[in-house]
C-alpha cells in the first residue's frame, strides 16, 4: 500500500441505533464500534460486532445490522479515486487490540474533531487519517466469519435497496419497488420484517431523510426543493415526515445547525 491513491471522506457519522437495519450505500463504508454489541449480515456471512472491532463494505454492498441492545459506531463514507484496486487487501471485518486499537480509536477521534471544526484543509487531513487506518487495518487478519445457509429472499432485498437508493427521488413507492423487484408488495414487506423488523417503506423514508439531512446541511436549497428534491409529494408532506422522525421542522433543525456551527466558531476565535 505504498502507492495509495487519493480517498476523499465524503461524511461522518455517528450511529447509535438500537433497532434492527438494511442498508446499502453507493460509497465505502468504515466503522468503528466504540459501543455496544451487534451482527452484521453481509451476503451470506454473519459477525458478531464488538468494541474494537472495524468493518469496510464496499459500494453497494448489502447488509443487515442487528443491535443486541444500543450501539456507539464511528461511520466514514468515502470514495477513491483511480488507482484504488490496493483496497482489496483490506479485510471485510477485523479486531484492533492493544496498541493498534488504540492508534485506531484515536484517528477515529480526530477524525471527528477535524469534521466539527471545518478548518481550512480539513478533508485533506480527514482523508489522510482514514488512510491511515486502512493501512493499519489491511495489516490484521480478518475475522472469520459464520457462514448461514443461502437464502432466496436476500437477492430480491439487494434489488429492492438498489431501487430505493437510484430511484428515491422520484416519489416511488413500496409498490414500485416490488414489482420491479419480481414479488409482490406483500411477499417485500414480509421479508424485509424477518431479516431486518422493518417494512421497506421505512427504509425507503430514511434514505430520503438522509439525503434531505445532507441537503438542509448545505443549505442551498429551500425546503420546497428539497421535499421535491428528495421524493416527497409536497412540502408539507417532507416537514410532517422530518419531524415524525427527527424531533423537530426541517426549518428549525437547519436554524439550529447553523447556531451550532456559529458557536463553533466563535469559540475558535476566541482561542
Amino acid at each position: 500500500m505504498s502507492d495509495l491513491p487519493d480517498l476523499t471522506m465524503l461524511r461522518l457519522h455517528g450511529d447509535s441505533r438500537s433497532e434492527p437495519g438494511a442498508f446499502a450505500d453507493p460509497e465505502y463504508v468504515l466503522t468503528w464500534a466504540r459501543g455496544g454489541h451487534c451482527d452484521y449480515r453481509i451476503d451470506n456471512r454473519s459477525y458478531h460486532i464488538a468494541p474494537g472491532h472495524a468493518i469496510l463494505l464496499r459500494p453497494h454492498q448489502p447488509h443487515v445490522v442487528l443491535p443486541a441492545g444500543p450501539i456507539n459506531h464511528q461511520v466514514v463514507h468515502f470514495s477513491l479515486g483511480s488507482g484504488g484496486r490496493w483496497i482489496a487487501d483490506c479485510p471485510e471485518v477485523v479486531r484492533c487490540t492493544g496498541q493498534v486499537r488504540r492508534q485506531v480509536d484515536r484517528w477515529f477521534a480526530d477524525i471527528q474533531r477535524e469534521h466539527e471544526a471545518q478548518q481550512p484543509g480539513f478533508r485533506h487531513i480527514c482523508a489522510s487519517l482514514s488512510v491511515a487506518i486502512l493501512r493499519s487495518l489491511s495489516r490484521l487478519n480478518p475475522v472469520t466469519a459464520q457462514h448461514i445457509q443461502s437464502d432466496t429472499s436476500w437477492p430480491v432485498i439487494e434489488r429492492a435497496l438498489a431501487i430505493m437508493h437510484r430511484d428515491f427521488a422520484t416519489g416511488i413507492g413500496v409498490a414500485d419497488i416490488a414489482r420491479e423487484a419480481g414479488v409482490s408488495p406483500e411477499h417485500l414487506s414480509r421479508i424485509f420484517m424477518r431479516h431486518s423488523g422493518r417494512g421497506p417503506g421505512r427504509f425507503l423514508g430514511d434514505i430520503r431523510l438522509e439525503q434531505a439531512r445532507r441537503l438542509l446541511h448545505l443549505g442551498q436549497l429551500d425546503c420546497a426543493a428539497i421535499a421535491s428534491a428528495c421524493g416527497y409529494a409536497s412540502a408539507q408532506a417532507f416537514s410532517r415526515a422530518f419531524r415524525a422522525r427527527i424531533g423537530v421542522p426541517p426549518g428549525r433543525w437547519r436554524r439550529g445547525l447553523r447556531d451550532s456551527i456559529n458557536q463553533q466558531c466563535a469559540a475558535l476565535n476566541k482561542d
